[in-house]
């Protein structure tokens, strides 16, 4: 994957920490930097390569179709209100989704999640699917973690949902 090639970038003078001051920085072929860059430099290559490869497939929507995937993502809300929220339709919305696709979207944003928004991912697909095994899903990851429903970051409200939803 090449992010820059040399003729997207000629100024070999940097701007360093005060006004008016350069220096002259080049990057060479050499196999010991090469090797740094790539497995010495960060805890799991591997991840991170194919973190880095499915996040830059969203680098070029417009910033009004990702934030409407954000909130497909991250609230329980439909898609109708959604649509309505971002002065577009479901049908738009629907080819974005193919277009963008939102499916590839979401598993990288699964790959990436901290345990909070794991917990907020699972108690979403629970209102929304409103179905035992997702409930059963959230509950099982509260225990895998050995944390409590404040601090997953649910909000009371939240809480007595689920703790109703279980008796």
């Amino acid at each position: 994957m090449e992010v820059m090639n040399s003729t997207e970038f000629q100024e070999p003078n940097v701007l360093i920490g005060q006004v008016g001051k350069t220096k002259n920085f080049g990057v060479s072929d050499d196999p010991m930097l090469m090797s740094m860059l790539s497995t010495g430099l960060y805890a799991n290559p591997l991840r991170t390569m194919i973190q880095e490869i499915m996040f830059n497939a969203w680098d070029n929507a417009p910033n009004n179709i990702m934030t409407v995937f954000e909130e497909l993502y991250v609230t329980s809300d439909t898609k109708s209100a959604i649509a309505v929220r971002h002065n577009t339709s479901t049908r738009t919305i629907g080819r974005w989704m193919d277009k963008y696709d939102f499916d590839s979207y979401i598993l990288s944003k699964e790959l990436t999640m901290t345990i909070g928004e794991r917990a907020q991912f699972l108690f979403n697909n629970w209102i929304t699917d409103r179905t035992e095994a997702a409930l059963a899903a959230l509950v099982e990851f509260k225990k895998l973690k050995k944390k409590s429903w404040n601090a997953l970051g649910f909000k009371p409200k939240q809480q007595s949902q689920i703790e109703s939803a279980m008796n």
